[in-house]
Order: structure tokens, then sequence, then C-alpha cells
């Protein structure tokens, strides 16, 4: 079944790239037969400089208006990773301080053959702790896990269901804005002495075309960053744990001899219980400070593929 789903989204993707990359492609030819087409000859010099002139008089203000629009949607998503996410983080984080120390004791109980409730053999105790807590069982995984268990339902929200609605929405409202360009820039053209010979519609007809396109290769592209960011994000709190364990492990390791087991247990749990107050805020640290400069990412994606692109597709195809 797993195979089968994977199969079916991989060939959906292919199909939907193979999609775009054709609209593209008839897009461009229907662009070159528009520029070969015998009606559209040359405008005398003066024509044409009261054509750009109209040009850039209603293009101008659509270029402020996209760039409103991302700040407010760069705004909003922050605004929902500071109700959302930010406070399960912070509550995480003190979950994982205040339980971290049962967590380490649960590796230690008496061992049994049989499985049962016991920890730890010695020997695997040993073992993690020789390879920085993470052999038979992960211990930072373990420590920092009420972190993730906190914020997992937040992650899905935000970064799924909440930038995902914002990017529709900002691409939809970017769609609007360009038709109401278009509406108000053909009159503009004609009463600056363009004739009227159907050219500005067929123009119009085509960057349509081209934005619908843009705005879907923006809306993939853009999720796909979020995603990856998002694992990236999550992934990181295990190994900044790691890092304040280390020489706890590596001091426990160095026990031998008679009752080195007991010792070994000592020092990790001791350490456990020394950096709890300030371990696991470390690691939530950079999922915090990430979170900004990652939607303003998300926003230069948008604004790259999609906003820019758009205006200069305009100003290239007008002028």
């Amino acid at each position: 079944a797993l195979r089968a789903h994977v199969e079916k989204a991989t060939l959906a993707r292919r199909a939907e790239v193979v999609r775009r990359r054709t609209e593209s492609l008839i897009t461009f030819g229907a662009a070159l037969v528009a520029l070969c087409d015998e009606k559209s000859g040359e405008v005398p010099p003066k024509t044409r400089d009261a054509l750009d002139a109209a040009m850039e008089r209603v293009l101008e203000p659509l270029a402020e208006k996209m760039q409103r629009m991302l700040q407010d949607f760069d705004a909003e998503t922050v605004r929902q990773f500071d109700k959302k996410v930010k406070p399960r983080l912070i509550s995480g984080t003190a979950d994982a301080a205040k339980g971290c120390l049962s967590t380490a004791r649960t590796w230690s109980r008496p061992w049994t053959r049989s499985g049962g409730e016991g920890g730890l053999h010695w020997a695997t105790y040993k073992a993690c702790c020789r390879r920085s807590g993470a052999w038979r069982i992960n211990m930072n995984e373990q420590l920092s896990s009420p972190i993730l268990t906190s914020v997992s339902g937040a992650w899905e929200a935000v970064f799924v269901q909440d930038v995902g609605h914002n990017l529709r929405k900002l691409l939809r409202d970017i769609r609007a804005q360009v038709a109401v360009f278009h509406d108000a820039l053909a009159p503009a053209l004609l009463a600056a002495g363009l004739p009227d010979d159907g050219r500005v519609a067929t123009v119009r007809q085509l960057l349509e075309a081209a934005g619908s396109t843009r705005a879907a290769a923006a809306s993939e592209r853009a999720g796909d960053a979020v995603r990856r960011h998002q694992k990236e994000l999550s992934r990181s709190v295990a190994p900044t744990v790691q890092a304040r364990m280390s020489p706890g492990y590596e001091r426990g390791t160095a026990e031998g001899g008679t009752g080195s087991h007991a010792r070994r247990v000592c020092i990790v749990e001791d350490h456990v219980s020394a950096s709890s107050a300030t371990m696991f805020d470390e690691a939530v640290a950079p999922i915090l400070e990430a979170a900004a400069p990652l939607f303003r990412e998300l926003r230069r994606t948008v604004a790259e593929v999609c906003a820019d692109r758009t205006v200069e597709d305009l100003r290239d195809n007008y002028c």
C-alpha cells in the first residue's frame, strides 16, 4: 500500500510538472505568433513614448500593492507562528525539563531477560553512553520528546494549514490585482494613441495564462521550502540535547571496574538534572530564532517566482 501510494504521488507530481511546462511552451508559442502578427506593426516614436508613459503610470501602483501584500503575508505567517507554535515550544520545554530525570531513570531500571518493564542492560547502557546517547535507543530523542510531542499539532497547523491558506490567498490577491491592472491599462493605452486592433486583449490573454502557471510554480516551490525547513527545525532539537549531554556520557563511559555501572548511572542522571534548567531552552532557541528568517525566505520565493516576475513580464510585453 505504501509503495502504491508513493508511486501514485510521484506520477501525479510528474504529471503536474509536465502540464505546467506544456502550458508555458504553448504560451511562449502564442506570444511569438502575436509578435509576428501583421497587425503588430511599429507605432510612431512620439506615440511610443506616450504609450510607455501610460504603461508606467498604471504599472507603478501595481508594484507597490504587490510589495504591501508580500509584507502582509510575511507578518501574518509570523503572527500565526507566535500564536500557535511558540507557546507550545515553551510549554514543551518546561515539560521536558520537568520530566527528564524520570526519563533518565527508566534507562537504569533492573533489567530482565524477558523484557518486562526493565531498563537497559548495563552493557547496553554503557554502549549508548560511548556513542553519545544513541545506539540501541536514542537517549537524546527520549529526553527531548516532550518538546516535539507538545508542538507536533501546532507544526501541522502553522506550517501546512496556515501557510498554505495564506499562500493561496496571496496568489489569488496578486492575480486579482493583475486583472485590475489589465482593466485600467487598456483604456489608458488606447487614449495614448494605440490602435484598437485587438493587440491589448491578445497580450492580456497570454499574460494571464502565464500568470496562472507561475502562481502554481510559486505555490509548489514555497510549499517544498516550508516542509524542508520544518523538518530541519524539528530535527535540530535532539542534536542540541546530545551536545549538552556529551560530557556526562563521556564521564560515564570512562567508569570501569566493580560498581562502575552504578557510578555511570549516577553520573548521567546527575548531568541530566544539572543541565535540565538550560539544556532544553538552548535546544528550542534556534527554532524560535529561525522562524522569522524562514518566513522571509518564503516571501522572497513568492516574490522571485511570482510577483517580481509578473511585473517584469508586464513591462516586457507591453512596453
